[in-house]
């Protein structure tokens, strides 16, 4: 399992990043690298938590009320989400952001 913890709370967008949904699919726009992640509809819900400024214990107990899956599992995907997204510099901690 990836080492992101999927209900800490400092996970940000970082500036050079942009979220659009067409025709139904989510995506995660990198504009310095033009690199683009395509999201599902719970790692949707999850971006747009985010960008509400839930915390990730929040938006973990949103998408537990919003989708028949037990938290293991929740927690599980959302690590690998954090982690990919990480990867591809789309999501970063709050402490790492520079202003």
């Amino acid at each position: 399992m990836p080492d992101a913890n999927p209900e800490a709370s400092g996970w940000k967008i970082p500036e050079h990043v942009i979220f659009q949904v067409l025709d139904g699919e989510a995506v995660v726009l990198n504009v310095e690298s033009g690199r683009y992640f395509g999201l599902n509809e719970v790692g949707t819900r999850f971006w747009q938590g985010l960008e509400q400024g839930h915390s990730g214990e929040q938006i973990t107990e949103l998408l537990l009320g919003e989708y028949d899956v037990e938290r293991p599992e929740l927690q599980r995907d959302l690590a690998e989400l954090i982690a990919a997204l990480k990867e591809r510099n789309l999501l970063e901690e709050a402490g790492n952001l520079s202003s």
